[in-house]
């Protein structure tokens, strides 16, 4: 959905966790301001695990030999996330030209063709996670497509479920 008012461009976009790509439709420049806020209601499932866009932490405790994962062990946590430096299922947002054309699952009502990256390293420089209510005002140093996703394993996204929408918006 995108309203415009005052020169000011709104997009709201879902960014369901099953997929691994969500992209917004709206085009960063560089050397633009922006500002991106999340849904505060909205829930995102890691299997059994439900989570807002901020996510969860684990770590491997070494008496049960496992990592630990919203209080108890859990196997998969022993995979490794797309982008390390944030939870498990974050809100990660990145920027860049997406040009492999994919066709996205059928979610309700929801079928696109869409486009995603041909290597994931070339987005990688330009995450960032969303970890604050009011959300994350920032000047961009690239061009592209703001594209966000729940922070997974690559191989882990079959038992995600829920979505959040997130807004994008440019700051004048």
């Amino acid at each position: 959905i995108a309203t415009r008012s005052n020169s000011i461009i709104n997009v709201i976009f879902p960014v369901y966790s099953t997929i691994k790509w969500n992209p917004s439709g709206f085009y960063i420049r560089a050397g633009h301001s922006y500002k991106v806020v999340v849904d505060l209601g909205g829930i995102w499932y890691d299997g059994g695990i439900a989570t807002s866009y901020v996510g969860y932490k684990s770590y491997f405790d070494s008496i049960s030999n496992c990592y630990v994962g919203n209080g108890r062990c859990r196997s998969h946590l022993r995979f490794k996330r797309r982008f390390s430096e944030a939870n498990w299922f974050a809100m990660v947002c990145g920027i860049g030209t997406l040009l492999q054309p994919v066709i996205l699952p059928n979610i309700g009502n929801y079928i696109d063709t869409r486009f995603l990256p041909l290597d994931e390293t070339s987005f990688y420089n330009t995450f960032f996670v969303i970890n604050k209510n009011e959300g994350i005002e920032f000047t961009s140093k690239w061009s592209g497509e703001l594209v966000c996703f729940a922070n997974d394993a690559h191989n882990l996204y079959w038992n995600n479920a829920g979505f959040i929408n997130v807004t994008i918006s440019n700051v004048l």
